[in-house]
């Protein structure tokens, strides 16, 4: 019944997502009356401690500012590559010149897939395209402004990144990580006993409960499977560029 209960690739934020979901729909139903009391307790107790973790965590407030940056300069980069694009129709042909080179070096780095790769990786594409881009050609096309600020907060996501990295050790290397741990192994006992029960007492009961846990087990690996897939595509034309 349950197709599968691997997560281990999900974000902290998403595992919260997935879990408190599946409490949702847990709770909706008689849990005596299928003989789950035991396994969703002490699923609801290992992600209430998971929960105060995470709290711990964003406490920091290293996550929200960090995602905030990231975003920002997501925008960014797209912003500054799209308006080297229009000028590539530009009819002063110095202009349409400089504009192609810029477009070229961002490339070079994997283009505006460079917002899906890792968010190290992120950062050092976007020094490169940054220090390899002439300034002749940001002022010849008039992106400079675009460059300026696409540059601090660059800088700024590294220095959150570098302070987050050393709370982490502290909070997600520690206190989260195990929490999480203990909150898939009850999510997992959870689904073993859902299809233990099932086979016993009839599959009718608990499908309600197996369709709703394998729509969101399906969701995530999905979404991991896209972000992968992103992250390949964007290194695979890094690489075929670096080879040229």
């Amino acid at each position: 019944m349950i197709k599968s209960t691997y997560l281990n690739d999900v974000t902290h934020e998403d595992f919260y997502q997935i879990i408190s979901l599946a409490l949702v729909f847990l709770k909706k139903e008689n849990l005596e009356e299928l003989k789950l009391e035991d396994a969703v307790a002490a699923l609801e107790k290992a992600f209430n401690a998971f929960d105060e973790a995470f709290k711990q965590m964003r406490k920091t407030g290293f996550v929200q500012v960090k995602d905030e940056i990231d975003s920002l300069r997501d925008d960014l980069l797209i912003g500054f590559y799209q308006t080297a694009s229009a000028l590539l129709r530009f009819p002063d042909d110095e202009i349409r010149e400089a504009a192609q080179r810029i477009i070229d070096i961002v490339d070079h780095y994997g283009g505006t897939s460079i917002t899906q790769m890792p968010q190290r990786d992120e950062t050092s594409a976007i020094t490169n395209i940054l220090q390899d881009i002439a300034e002749a050609d940001l002022t010849i096309t008039g992106s400079k402004r675009w460059t300026d600020r696409l540059l601090i907060e660059n800088n700024r996501f590294a220095d959150i990144l570098a302070q987050k990295t050393q709370k982490e050790a502290q909070y997600v290397a520690g206190l989260l990580s195990e929490e999480r741990k203990n909150a898939d192994s009850q999510f997992r006992h959870l689904c073993k006993s859902i299809d233990s029960l099932a086979f016993v007492f009839g599959a009718e009961p608990y499908q309600p409960l197996a369709d709703n846990i394998n729509q969101l087990v399906a969701n995530a690996q999905q979404a991991m499977k896209q972000k992968a897939s992103a992250r390949k595509t964007a290194k695979k034309k890094k690489e075929e560029q670096e080879g040229n």
